[in-house]
């Protein structure tokens, strides 16, 4: 289901992951952190997801960049402290854009 956002602007962060045989449980634990953790974050305004059968795609939206990277602080720390997250975190591209227009 989308998420209910306001109007523009506003910033989407994008994490696309390439789940391989084996790793399954290890994105699991990411994407669950992010799950868990950003909707109570300063600044969150939704998140969405896709699942395939070998790329899931995971994009939170928020009111501001400093949001983002005040958030992401935490899912650093978190990988850091889980050697198989952190190379995950590694093989996974996050990437951050600016929300201009929504449209109908």
């Amino acid at each position: 289901m989308p998420a209910q956002t306001p109007n523009p602007p506003y910033y989407a962060l994008n994490f696309t992951t390439i789940v391989s045989p084996g790793t399954n449980e290890i994105f699991t634990k990411l994407i669950d952190f992010v799950k868990e953790t950003a909707p109570k974050a300063e600044g969150f305004l939704g998140i969405e997801e896709a699942k395939g059968e070998k790329e899931w795609i995971t994009v939170t939206y928020w009111t501001s960049r400093e949001a983002i990277d005040s958030w992401a602080k935490g899912v650093k720390m978190f990988a850091a402290k889980h050697p198989t997250v952190m190379m995950a975190a590694v093989s996974a591209k996050a990437r951050i854009a600016k929300v201009e227009k929504a449209l109908p």
